[in-house]
């Protein structure tokens, strides 16, 4: 049973029950006279409520019988089963929010606006129950609930999220709706550029501040991963520097906004960031990301 099958028929069943209770309801009120008219209408509004609620019941029944609550295109094909599990809508962007670190529910709430709260624990639970998400009590004085990408979430998700972006990276408004958000600041500067090929032999993490706001993460295996212990190098910058370190109008415009990003950690290790992420005055920053674009 289809979703507008399903449709049909809880259409079907309050209409009939409306139809039978009026009726009903019409031969008592016109048989009787002042208080026992009364009487009628409270016995028909809980024979209605009751009725109403026997129809709920049997929609859902019939809903999980015919397999409604399984969203998923059954087809055995590895872009279905991807789908199946990330293609539900808001679900790419709760990934997208849980890069960026830690997130209590509320965070998530302020950070998508739009999105419903019940939705929102639905595909939390969702990407929990696939692995892609864990969930973490804090203990006290925090005492706290917070959600990460987990190890899986890292290794499997972010490559597809940077396939994404890129597809739409070209889409974007340059004026935008507003301020560039740390986030995207750090997808689009940082994320965005990861070259798993320069990446070999690079074993640290790092920490980026952007905006009054911290992201961490590392490189291993040639992925990046979760943060793991004391960063490296830490890069403090601003969003709209490291938007435009990407997608300034000409050299002279990207290359001003690189420079007024700061690096601090030793030499080399500062060294391995700006070439594993094309950060570097030695080659066009845009030339170096497209080259690497899935």
């Amino acid at each position: 049973m289809g979703s507008a099958t399903l449709t049909i028929v809880v259409s079907t069943l309050v209409t009939n029950t409306l139809k039978q209770i009026t009726a009903n309801a019409a031969i008592g009120w016109s048989r009787n006279t002042g208080s026992r008219r009364r009487e009628v209408m409270d016995t028909t509004l809980k024979r209605l409520d009751k009725k109403i609620n026997h129809c709920c019941l049997k929609i859902v029944l019939r809903g999980r019988m015919a397999g409604v609550q399984t969203r998923n295109y059954h087809q055995n094909c590895p872009i279905a089963r991807a789908l199946d599990v990330l293609g539900e809508r808001w679900t790419l962007l709760i990934l997208r929010e849980l890069v960026g670190g830690a997130r209590r529910y509320s965070d998530l709430r302020a950070e998508l606006p739009g999105i419903a709260t019940n939705l929102l624990a639905e595909r939390l639970k969702a990407l929990e129950d696939v692995g892609l998400v864990d969930r973490t009590d804090l203990p006290a004085p925090i005492g706290r609930t917070v959600y990460t990408l987990s190890d899986a979430g890292w290794a499997r998700v972010l490559p597809i999220l940077q396939s994404v972006a890129w597809f739409g990276l070209d889409r974007l408004d340059p004026l935008g709706d507003g301020p560039v958000s740390a986030l995207n600041g750090f997808l689009a500067g940082i994320v965005l550029a990861f070259d798993s090929a320069r990446a070999g032999g690079v074993e640290k993490s790092y920490r980026v501040d952007i905006d009054g706001r911290r992201f961490e993460f590392a490189i291993t295996g040639g992925r990046l991963a979760a943060g793991r212990g004391e960063p490296a190098v830490t890069v403090t910058a601003s969003a709209a520097d490291l938007c435009a370190v990407r997608l300034g109008d000409t050299d002279a415009a990207r290359a001003a906004a690189l420079h007024r990003v700061t690096f601090s950690g030793e030499e080399g290790d500062v060294a391995d960031l700006r070439r594993v992420f094309a950060l570097t005055d030695a080659i066009h920053v845009l030339d170096a990301i497209g080259a690497n674009a899935p």
